[in-house]
């Protein structure tokens, strides 16, 4: 594989998740990976969960997929216990056991894929700072890592001189082989960095190149999903906003 598109916290949004799966197509892509978080705060949790296992080869487990999956673990927060309950009304047995059934980290042709950290995947630690991305390198061993969980871009290189930490301003950059990367490749379905399109990463393996693409969907319709499935109206209010 050398084009590979990466996506991320879909979120039971299928209007951003089909609109990502156009721009891909448009593009061209040898391989699809998904760093979990297929449902949650969104109407569509079955529907995306059928795209995605029709579209990716390889798809790591989220922490809302583990929610969504294992009787007695939520949370208390509204907006995101109403969704977990709505996801497990919806979604087969087989669907369920699917999800629980996928993996924390897979690694492959020197690259690592996790939800978040690695350091205790099971845990689902963000990595947003350095010491955060301290604690993720001491468990890679691969070049190269891609995460999500943050919904938001971040890249953390780690070299002789330390570790350097950065919000990208750019939409490509060179990942350096001979350095260790963490790439969070952002959310399809809620993005949170003041930035409502949806987004993902794209990852060239033969020139090292990655770029974060921001896709247009139809925001409104996905906001009605949320309300006439009787979901909390913050899940839906902040895909206007990226927040």
């Amino acid at each position: 594989m050398s084009r590979i598109a990466i996506i991320s916290d879909i979120h039971a949004n299928s209007d951003a998740l089909e609109a990502v799966f156009a721009d891909i197509d448009a593009i061209g892509a040898d391989e699809i990976v998904c760093l979990g978080d297929i449902v949650g705060y969104g109407a569509a949790p079955s529907e995306c969960l059928d795209l995605v296992r029709a579209r990716c080869s390889i798809c790591v487990k989220g922490n809302h997929d583990q929610m969504s999956s294992e009787k007695g673990i939520i949370l208390a927060l509204e907006r995101v216990s109403a969704p977990i309950r709505y996801a497990r009304e919806k979604l087969t047995k087989d669907q369920i056991q699917w999800l629980r059934d996928l993996p924390m980290v897979v690694e492959k042709e020197g690259l690592t894929f996790v939800h978040s950290s690695l350091h205790e995947p099971e845990e689902f630690n963000y990595v947003l700072w350095k010491e955060d991305a301290r604690l993720h390198f001491q468990h890679q061993k691969t070049p190269f890592s891609f995460i999500g969980h943050s919904h938001s871009p971040l890249l953390a290189v780690q070299s002789q001189s330390g570790i350097m930490l950065d919000v990208p301003g750019v939409a490509s950059i060179h990942l350096d082989p001979n350095l260790r990367s963490i790439v969070n490749v952002g959310s399809v379905g809620q993005p949170r960095d003041n930035y409502p399109r949806a987004c993902y990463g794209y990852l060239d393996t033969k020139n090292h190149s990655f770029s974060w693409r921001r896709v247009p969907y139809d925001i409104k319709r996905a906001q009605e999903r949320i309300k006439e499935a009787g979901l909390p109206w913050d899940n839906a209010a902040r895909l206007a906003t990226g927040r």
